[in-house]
């Protein structure tokens, strides 16, 4: 049965306080879709967990990951090019392009076919600084809505409702203005930084990642990682 309404919670900011102020204005979706990546930091667990219990809506844990392992990142980052390929012999190591992102494509996406595609209408939490994100979403899939943008909501509204409604999403008191896997290659240097000065076990992971991988951490970077470290680590900088 598909559901009339339905929507996509990353366990982030700002689509955890879309859902819940959908709720309060008796707007709440028929279920709520989390498009699990098994990458993000263990404060963003415990923020759903503890979201899970007071927000009252069914959510729908979609893993692809658990039922398809070749989704897994660890195990596409090590799994070498097939026959044929001029990079034959090497492992793949990070996505060689940074759009589109490998994990939306791979993990995220298949979950809002299956469950947002064919609803009345989807709910995405992109703010109002991210409207240019949302137009060839519209094209696409005209039942998609974005709340957040109706309301003129920044990403700063978001965090501060979360913690006005008891309960504050604190891993954004570390720096991150925004959250993704915390591998991703895409994330600006100041969400690096914290992760450099936080995460030292997600850190050294990072660095393994930009040895190991052909094409370096970041396309056509290969020590973009390792430059960062040097720089961040002089007494002055830190």
């Amino acid at each position: 049965m598909v559901a009339e309404t339905v929507a996509f919670w990353s366990g982030h900011a700002n689509s955890s306080a879309m859902c819940l102020r959908m709720k309060e204005i008796k707007q709440a979706p028929d279920i709520i879709v989390h498009a699990c990546t098994g990458a993000e930091f263990q404060e963003v667990y415990d923020f759903m967990e503890r979201f899970e219990k007071i927000i009252g809506i069914q959510i729908i844990m979609c893993n692809r990951i658990e039922k398809q392992p070749q989704y897994q990142f660890d195990n596409f980052f090590n799994k070498p090019w097939a026959v044929g390929c001029n990079l034959q012999g090497s492992i793949h190591g990070m996505p060689h392009m940074n759009r589109p992102c490998w994990h939306h494509r791979n993990v995220k996406e298949p979950c809002y076919k299956k469950y947002g595609w064919n609803a009345k209408e989807q709910y995405i939490g992109f703010t109002i600084d991210e409207l240019h994100r949302s137009v060839p979403m519209v094209k696409a899939h005209p039942n998609t809505r974005f709340p957040l943008v109706e309301w003129g909501w920044h990403a700063k509204i978001s965090i501060e409702y979360l913690r006005k409604r008891g309960i504050p999403h604190f891993i954004y008191d570390l720096g991150f203005d925004r959250l993704g896997c915390w591998f991703c290659p895409r994330q600006r240097e100041s969400a690096l930084k914290v992760i450099w000065k936080n995460y030292p076990h997600l850190w050294e992971k990072l660095l393994d990642y930009e040895r190991r991988s052909p094409s370096g951490y970041k396309p056509k970077s290969v020590s973009y990682l390792a430059d960062l470290d040097e720089q961040w680590g002089m007494p002055d900088v830190r």
